[in-house]
């Protein structure tokens, strides 16, 4: 089975896929919906960013990434999530206490995990899936390449 990918740099695909992250912030817009893959990328983000991210861990209800960031999976597609739609992150912004409320459930949060400045994007996701054993592929930079996964009742026997 074929599936659309987004490659992203750790902790945000773990972010992504544990439920934490529900918004994917990027500077273009998609007509991607649907259910998309999620890799991780082979190589670390820098080490400003790892600082960064850790100090912020120790702010957010989840602290898990602040043990240690290189125990996290990379190299590895780890599960799914679908892109539901997409909206200005001006927009988001502004909406995430009220119309988006039901839909972005930890906004604090949620707000600290991406780029908000102007003139950007937010993919809006939902339901997402870890796969139990990661599947080691390379990634790519094109938004949505594709992967062929394994038959879905192999894929649906792979899922925690």
């Amino acid at each position: 089975m074929k599936i659309k990918v987004i490659t992203l740099w750790q902790p945000w695909a773990s972010a992504i896929i544990l439920g934490y992250k529900q918004v994917e912030t990027r500077g273009r817009n998609t007509n991607l919906r649907g259910p998309v893959a999620i890799h991780a990328a082979q190589k670390p983000t820098s080490k400003a960013k790892i600082f960064e991210f850790e100090n912020l861990c120790k702010q957010l209800p989840f602290k898990m990434f602040a043990e240690d960031y290189h125990a996290l999976p990379f190299g590895q597609i780890i599960g799914q999530v679908d892109i539901v739609g997409t909206a200005r992150t001006q927009f988001i912004k502004h909406h995430a206490l009220t119309s988006l409320s039901d839909r972005i459930k930890n906004w604090p949060w949620e707000e600290l995990l991406g780029d908000y400045g102007f003139d950007r994007y937010g993919y809006l996701l939902e339901n997402p899936i870890a796969y139990k054993n990661p599947i080691p592929a390379k990634g790519n930079q094109v938004l949505g390449w594709q992967y062929d996964l394994p038959d879905m009742e192999t894929l649906m026997n792979n899922k925690i």
